[in-house]
């Protein structure tokens, strides 16, 4: 049994501090490429290796990593959104660190939309093999044949931001912490801070849009892609505001906030995305 985790973990311990830091190994080139040596160095040794191993990126999975890897079967295991929650919540390793362990679980948690999409689009191809499980975790899923392939679940849960751009804003609120606390200031203060930049940045966007409609000449013209810009800088300021304030849960609290503001305009039977579960 060979865990590329344990190569990911040794590359964000050598790799540590901006501007290389990652929370996932996987973007990583130097993990790619001894992934593969050290798989095929084993293979040559013992004759078989199992990887436990989950890619979301359709490009890595199929052309980068295991492109190098002889002999590999890939072998599926399929799961709902729901039996995949009750895994998460239900993972305490003996000895876990209780604040390390609760921002693993998160960050899996944030991964949920991105493993639902790849099954629906190209992780059920026809060179794997698949098993659901579709059993909750604190029973053992009972034997599947793997004779047939199941169709994957119909993507129907997806969190309000995908698991990619959480772990920018995850790296963007950890870089802008490490500046204020570096110049002194409380958390309170960097979250007010923040939570100001809101403004001013929607400020600049209120410029885009007058300038668009050509409704102030001393300002001169600009163009709607100007202002689209100006907004997409208001929602990531909004979010670095969010996961500095709850850096713990910014991604649920999120989703919870947009389900049940969505379902004043939304009807049940419309609503794209679930509230998860408040925390215990």
């Amino acid at each position: 049994m060979a865990d590329p985790e344990d190569i990911g973990s040794a590359g964000r311990s050598t790799l540590r501090g901006p501007p290389r830091e990652h929370r996932d190994c996987q973007p990583y080139p130097p993990w790619a490429t001894t992934t593969v040596c050290f798989i095929n160095s084993l293979h040559a040794y013992t004759k078989g290796v199992i990887v436990p191993m989950t890619v979301l990126a359709r490009d890595l999975a199929t052309s980068t990593t295991l492109r190098g890897c002889a002999a590999v079967r890939h072998l599926v295991l399929h799961a709902t959104v729901q039996v995949l929650k009750d895994r998460i919540g239900h993972d305490h390793p003996p000895g876990e660190e209780p604040v390390h362990g609760k921002a693993i679980r998160a960050h899996r948690s944030r991964h949920l939309g991105d493993y639902h999409r790849a099954a629906a689009h190209w992780l059920h191809g026809r060179q794997s093999r698949h098993h659901q499980l579709n059993s909750p975790a604190n029973r053992p899923s009972p034997p599947h044949s793997t004779t047939s392939t199941p169709q994957p679940a119909p993507l129907k849960e997806i969190h309000a931001v995908d698991g990619k751009t959480w772990d920018t804003i995850d790296q963007l609120a950890r870089r802008f912490n490490e500046h204020d606390t570096a110049l002194g200031l409380g958390q309170e203060e960097q979250w007010s801070l923040q939570v100001l930049k809101i403004a001013e940045e929607t400020g600049e966007a209120s410029q885009a849009v007058i300038g668009a409609r050509g409704t102030n000449p001393r300002k001169g013209a600009a163009s709607w892609d100007e202002a689209h810009a100006e907004v997409a800088d208001v929602v990531i300021t909004a979010l670095v505001a969010l996961a500095r304030m709850r850096p713990d849960d910014a991604a649920e609290y999120l989703a919870r906030q947009l389900a049940a503001k969505s379902a004043k305009f939304l009807s049940p039977s419309s609503a794209a995305i679930p509230a998860p579960a408040e925390p215990a």
